[in-house]
């Protein structure tokens, strides 16, 4: 009878597969447990950053759709850039002295493994399987207050606010230009209620909502 899809991309997908029927968008979310700083720091983790190079972090799965050759692309620009990769892959990392891959860690240790980052980054070709993810990783990169990057694409729009987003290599690469001497971050303010305003709660009662108007 209604049929709720988590991006804009994948609804019309449905459409043309399907047909007419009742389809609702309703975006990824986060629980509200991320909006309380945590108060546990796995100091351990320090470890892994050197202070002396701009640290920049993936947290998530490593697959075929990571854009590789543009994270090899800001390092021969930018030779005090590092990329932490932490998450499983199930494609081969190139070798180089400036991608570190952490391999999977503890939940319990992703804020942690944020905190000592300098920025975040989703570096996502966008292919039509990203086109149709609502980017869950960015509501987590947002709460964790760092400087976000991520393309630009339909479902990463909603976010520019708080992410910088990047047409293409170029557009990034001037991006970290910029980062390198200003890490410019929303207020705690702002991102908190951004967050607030896309919590699993509030999903729950767009989803009820539907049921209640359209099949009482």
């Amino acid at each position: 009878d209604i049929v709720f899809t988590s991006a804009e991309y994948l609804k019309s997908k449905l459409y043309k597969r399907y047909g007419d029927k009742k389809i609702v968008v309703v975006n990824n979310a986060v629980t509200s447990n991320i909006l309380k700083p945590s108060s546990s720091i796995n100091y351990q983790l320090s470890s892994l950053f050197d202070k002396n190079f701009f640290n920049i972090s993936y947290i998530g799965t490593i697959s075929e759709w990571f854009d590789f050759d543009l994270i090899e692309e800001v390092i021969r620009e930018y030779n005090n850039v590092v990329f932490h990769l932490f998450g499983p892959s199930v494609v081969p990392i190139p070798t180089n002295n400036h991608i570190c891959h952490h391999g999977s860690i503890p939940h319990s240790d992703v804020f942690s493994a944020m905190f000592y980052s300098d920025a975040l980054i989703m570096p996502f070709i966008v292919t039509e399987l990203i086109k149709s993810v609502n980017p869950v990783k960015l509501y987590e990169y947002i709460a964790a207050g760092k400087p976000c990057l991520a393309p630009e694409y339909g479902e990463s729009v909603p976010f520019k606010d708080f992410v910088y987003l990047y047409k293409n290599r170029q557009n990034c690469l001037e991006h970290i230009a910029v980062l390198l001497h200003e890490q410019r971050v929303k207020s705690e303010g702002e991102r908190i209620k951004f967050l607030e305003d896309n919590t699993w709660a509030c999903r729950a009662r767009i989803i009820a909502e539907e049921i209640d108007n359209n099949y009482k």
